[in-house]
C-alpha cells in the first residue's frame, strides 16, 4: 500500500510529463505557424532583391544608351546625322549572371515607324512632324526603364545678336576678308572678295535686328513724352529732370543744358545749329523732330547721353563735329555733305548709330568714329574727299546696300555686310573688317561661312 507521500510524488511526476507535452506540442504549434511566414519571407527577399537587380540593370542600360544617342547627336549637331547612330534595332544582351536584358532603340513619326536610313531634315521640315526616339530597355516581364526624345528640325538662319558677338575665323579663302553681300559690283581694287550670299537671308537678318532697335527706341521716346515738364523719370539711369521746349532750339553761340550733376531729358521740336561756331552741350538724352546744321559755318552738338531724330539729321558744313556719348538714331536719313574745303574735317562719333539711311555725300572730308555698330537699310559714301570710317568693336551692316566711291578707308572689328549688294569703286578704297567680335551669326551656331545652311535640331524631353 502506497504511502501519501508516494502518493504525492506519482501525482507531480505525471503532472510534469503531462506540461512537458504541453510545451513541446507549443512549440511545434509556434514552429508550423512561423515556419512558412519565413520561408515565405526569404523567399519575397529572393524575388525583391532579383527584381531591384533587374531595374538596376534596366536603369543602367537605358540611361546608359540614351547618353550615348544624346552626345552623338550633340557633337554631330544636325538632324541628318543621326542615321549614323550605331544603337539602333534590337539587341539581347547576357550578363554573367545568365540574366537577359533586351535593348531596343527605334524612332517613328506621325505615319508610324521610321526607319534609321530614311531620317532626313527635309522631311521634318516639310512635314513639321516630330520624329518620337524612344530607347527602352527590358529585362523579363517586369522590369523596363523608357526613355523619349521628341525631335524637330529647326531651319539655321543669320541673326544679330549684340549682346554675344563671337569671333569669326576665315578659313575658306584668303580673298574672303568678313566682307558679306549676295551681289558684288565694280570690285575695283579687286581685294577683298567677299563672300557671297545668294539669298535674303542676310537681308532679313539685319533688317530684323534694325526694326527691334527702332521698336525699342520708340518704347523710350514715347515713356519720356509722358513725363511732364521739370519732372523726374525716376527709373531712368541717373534720376534726369524732363525738359520740354516745343518749336525750335535755334543753337547761336555756344548754350547748354543740364549739368554733369544735373542730368537731363531735353524733348525739342528740332535743333537748328544756326551760326558758325554755334554749339550745343546737352548732359543727358535729346529728342528732336529734326536737326540740322545751316550752310553759314560749322556747327558743334555734344551730348552726353543718346540723340534720337524722330525724323532725320543733316550735317550740312565741312567742319562741323557731332559728339555723342550714346546712341545716335534717325528715323529717315542721318546725311553728312557740305561743299569741298581742304582744311576742315566733319567729324562724329559714338556708341553706335541706327538710321533708316546712312548717306554721306558732297565734297567734304569726313571722320566716322564709331565704338560698337552701324545698323541701317542702307549705306551710301560717294564723298569727293576723305572719308575714313571706323566700326571698333563690331559691325556695319546694311540690310539692302552698300555704295561707295571716290577716296574711302572702312573698317569694322565684325564684319561688313550689304544684304543684296556692294558697289564699290576706285583704286584709292579700302575696306576691311577682322572678324574679330561679330554680331552676325547663325542661329544654330554654325560658321556664317555656312550660308547659315544647316539644320539643327530642337529637342522636347519626355522620360517615362
Amino acid at each position: 500500500m502506497l504511502s501519501f507521500r508516494g502518493m504525492r510524488d506519482r501525482n507531480v511526476f505525471r503532472n510534469e510529463r503531462g506540461s512537458i507535452l504541453l510545451y513541446c506540442m507549443g512549440i511545434l504549434l509556434v514552429l508550423v505557424i512561423v515556419t512558412p511566414v519565413i520561408l515565405n519571407g526569404l523567399s519575397t527577399q529572393r524575388l525583391s532583391t532579383a527584381r531591384m537587380e533587374s531595374d538596376i540593370q534596366v536603369n543602367t542600360l537605358a540611361s546608359g544608351a540614351a547618353e550615348a544617342f544624346l552626345q552623338h547627336v550633340g557633337t554631330n549637331g544636325n538632324i541628318s546625322k543621326i542615321t549614323t547612330y550605331q544603337g539602333w534595332g534590337e539587341k539581347t544582351i547576357t550578363l554573367p549572371n545568365g540574366n537577359k536584358v533586351v535593348l531596343k532603340q527605334s524612332a517613328k513619326n506621325a505615319s508610324g515607324p521610321v526607319s534609321a536610313s530614311s531620317i532626313n531634315i527635309n522631311t521634318l521640315t516639310n512635314t513639321g512632324d516630330p520624329l518620337i526616339v524612344t530607347i527602352e530597355a527590358t529585362s523579363g516581364k517586369s522590369s523596363s526603364k523608357v526613355y523619349r526624345y521628341n525631335l524637330s528640325a529647326t531651319s539655321s538662319v543669320p541673326t544679330v545678336n549684340s549682346s554675344q558677338p563671337k569671333k569669326i575665323t576665315d578659313s575658306l579663302s584668303p580673298g574672303i576678308k568678313y566682307v558679306l553681300t549676295a551681289n558684288e559690283q565694280n570690285t575695283t581694287p579687286p581685294a577683298p572678295v567677299a563672300f557671297k550670299w545668294d539669298d535674303e537671308k542676310l537681308y532679313t537678318a539685319i533688317n530684323n535686328k534694325r526694326d527691334a532697335l527702332v521698336t525699342e527706341i520708340k518704347a523710350n521716346i514715347t515713356k519720356y513724352e509722358a513725363i511732364g515738364n521739370n519732372l523726374k523719370c525716376g527709373d531712368c539711369l541717373g534720376n534726369p529732370t524732363i525738359k520740354k521746349e516745343p518749336g525750335t532750339l535755334t543753337v547761336s553761340g555756344s548754350i547748354s543744358r543740364g549739368g554733369p550733376s544735373d542730368p537731363v531729358i531735353l524733348i525739342v521740336g528740332s535743333i537748328n545749329v544756326a551760326a558758325s561756331g554755334g554749339t550745343l552741350t546737352v548732359y543727358g538724352d535729346v529728342i528732336a523732330d529734326s536737326i540740322a546744321t545751316i550752310n553759314n559755318g560749322p556747327g558743334k552738338l555734344y551730348i552726353k547721353g543718346n540723340l534720337y531724330s524722330k525724323n532725320g539729321i543733316n550735317l550740312n558744313n565741312p567742319g562741323d563735329e557731332l559728339i555723342v556719348d550714346g546712341r545716335i538714331y534717325a528715323k529717315d536719313t542721318f546725311q553728312i555733305e557740305g561743299p569741298s574745303d581742304t582744311t576742315k574735317v566733319t567729324k562724329v562719333t559714338a556708341e553706335s548709330i541706327v538710321a533708316t539711311n546712312l548717306y554721306i555725300r558732297g565734297n567734304s572730308k569726313v571722320t566716322l568714329t564709331i565704338n560698337d555698330s552701324i545698323i541701317v537699310n542702307a549705306f551710301e559714301g560717294i564723298s569727293t574727299d576723305q572719308m575714313n570710317i571706323t566700326v571698333t568693336k563690331s559691325d556695319l551692316l546694311a540690310a539692302t546696300s552698300i555704295k561707295l566711291n571716290n577716296s574711302y578707308n572702312i573698317s569694322a572689328g565684325g564684319v561688313i555686310a550689304g544684304g543684296y549688294w556692294i558697289d564699290r569703286n576706285r583704286t584709292t578704297g579700302s575696306i576691311t573688317a577682322s572678324g574679330a567680335a561679330t554680331a552676325l551669326q547663325c542661329s544654330d551656331g554654325s560658321s556664317i561661312f555656312t550660308k547659315c545652311s544647316s539644320g539643327n535640331l530642337a529637342f522636347q524631353y519626355k522620360r517615362k
